[in-house]
Parts: structure tokens; sequence; C-alpha cells
């Protein structure tokens, strides 16, 4: 029987557990590296929108509202475009958040404003909205056109005088928030602008599904039944 350690044993024994308990260990997962536009790697977190790819390096740099790590074509790949493309996503959102109520409006009460008015219907034969998928755009008073130009082009020249001060310009920025929606505080401000993003994206998305669901089917938006039950 053995009375005293061995301190070489014992040495060699307490190797062997160590190098035991590491072969069991599985290796974390490294942290995936992605490339700028100047060529150079860094790390990234994954993004929201696709868990299994890492964020662009040039979102993960940035906090703003509707970021989700979501651009594979690089559209935003440097600071000035991602202004300028978060600039004309809110717009399009808003625009489109106006046309999803108004598409259904105008299918409804276009012929009775045009009967009360003494103008002609707009709306296409089977009661669709004009669009550039149905067709009937060409009925549409040329001056319409002029007049949304004239408003569009007074509004673009105002949002342009306050990009003149880059450091106090926020993208969607039209210089007005009339009814005070948008908080005084930065996380409210924060979320509101998100929430915004959210729901434009969500109308653009609808208001393609309106213009192609009418072209495919010739069934005004609210008459549509899903699934032909409702």
């Amino acid at each position: 029987m053995k009375l005293f350690a061995d301190p070489e044993t014992d040495t060699e024994l307490e190797e062997t557990k160590v190098k035991l308990e590491a072969s069991f260990k599985q290796p974390s997962a490294p942290t995936p590296s992605v490339k700028g536009i100047d060529g150079k790697s860094s790390t990234a977190p994954m993004s929201l929108a696709l868990p299994f790819t890492p964020t662009p390096s040039h979102l993960s740099k940035k906090k703003v509202p509707g970021n989700f790590g979501f651009d594979p074509l690089n559209f935003s790949a440097s600071e000035g475009t991602l202004d300028y493309m978060r600039d004309a996503e809110i717009k399009h959102g808003r625009l489109a958040m106006l046309a999803c109520v108004g598409w259904p409006f105008a299918e409804i009460f276009d012929a009775k404003i045009a009967g009360f008015l003494g103008l002609p219907v707009l709306l296409n034969k089977y009661g669709e909205s004009p669009s550039i998928l149905n067709g009937g755009l060409d009925r549409i008073n040329p001056f319409y056109w002029l007049l949304v130009i004239s408003l569009a082009g007074l509004v673009e020249y105002d949002i342009t005088e306050l990009k003149k001060d880059p450091k106090t310009y926020t993208p969607g920025n039209v210089g007005y928030d009339i009814l005070s929606l948008l908080p005084k505080d930065k996380e409210g401000e924060f979320k509101r602008r998100e929430q915004e993003v959210k729901h434009g994206r969500l109308a653009m998305g609808a208001i393609v599904g309106y213009a192609v669901q009418e072209a495919v089917y010739h069934v005004p938006v609210l008459e549509e039944k899903i699934f032909g039950i409702f």
C-alpha cells in the first residue's frame, strides 16, 4: 500500500483530467465576420430579419428606427446612402398608408360623389380603382396630376431646406407635426418613428396586393372573398 503521494504521478493525472474535460466541451461559435464597403472585416451580430446571416456592417454601427439587419443588396452601404434610403422608405410608406385607406374609399364613394357633382365616374367596369395594372389612369384629368406634382414639389423644396443642416435633420422630417403625435422624449420618439416605418412597410406590401388582386380577379378589394368563403 502506498502511504505517500507521488507528486509527478499526481501532476500527470491532473493534466490528463484537464485534457479529457476539454475534449468533451463544445467550442463556442465564432462571431461572424463581414466586410464593409471599404473591404475591411468586422464582427457583427446576427440579422433579426434573417437569423442565419450576419447583419451588414453598415447597419450594425448605427441605431435607426426599423433596422432589422436586412440589406442583402447593400442599398444603404454608406451613411449618406443610408439616410437617403431611409428618407425614401418613409415617404413611400406614408403614401402607401394613405393609399390603403383611399383605395377602398374611392371604390365606395366615387360614383356617389361623381353623380352629385355631375362628373364622370373614374372606376373601372367592375368597380375597381384605376391603376397601372388595372388600367383606367388615362381617364383622370391631366390637371389633377399637375396639381399633385406641384404640391409634391413644394413639400420637397421645404425638405431640401431642412436637409441643409444634416446635424439636426432626421429622415422623414417634413418640418411640422400638426397633431403633436411625436413624443418629446428620445425613447418615445424612437418608438413612434419605428412604428411608422413598420406600418409603412406593411402598407407598401398591402397596396401592391390591392392592385394585383383586382387585376387578376376584377373584383373591388372590399368585395373580394377570402378563399371564396368570407
